[in-house]
C-alpha cells in the first residue's frame, strides 16, 4: 500500500466518487434516526419506569421522576404544528 490513494480506506466499498447530495443525504438520515431513537428511547425509559415509588433500605420512599415532562413537549408540538400549519397557509393563499 502506497499511502498515496486515499479512497483505500477500510469502509469504502466501491470505486467511484461520492456524489455531494449522496453524502449530504447520508449525514441527514442519520440525524433524524439518531433524534428518533433518542426521543424513543427516552419515551421508552419513562414509560416502563413509571409503576409504584421505590424504597429504600430505611423504609423511606424514593419518587421516581420522568426524564422528559411529556406535557410540556406535547404543548411544543402543538405550537410548532400550528406555527407551520399558519406558515402554510400564508404561502399557499
Amino acid at each position: 500500500m502506497s499511502g498515496t490513494n486515499i479512497r483505500n480506506g477500510a469502509f469504502i466499498a466501491r470505486d467511484e466518487p461520492l456524489i455531494f447530495g449522496e453524502n449530504f443525504m447520508r449525514v441527514l438520515f442519520g440525524i433524524i434516526l439518531g433524534v428518533a431513537l433518542t426521543v424513543s428511547v427516552a419515551f421508552v425509559s419513562d414509560t416502563w419506569s413509571t409503576g409504584p415509588s421505590a424504597t429504600t433500605g430505611s423504609g423511606t420512599a424514593v419518587e421516581h421522576r420522568n426524564m422528559v415532562n411529556w406535557d410540556v413537549v406535547g404543548d411544543n408540538t402543538r405550537i410548532a404544528r400550528e406555527r407551520l400549519q399558519a406558515a402554510w397557509n400564508r404561502i399557499t393563499h
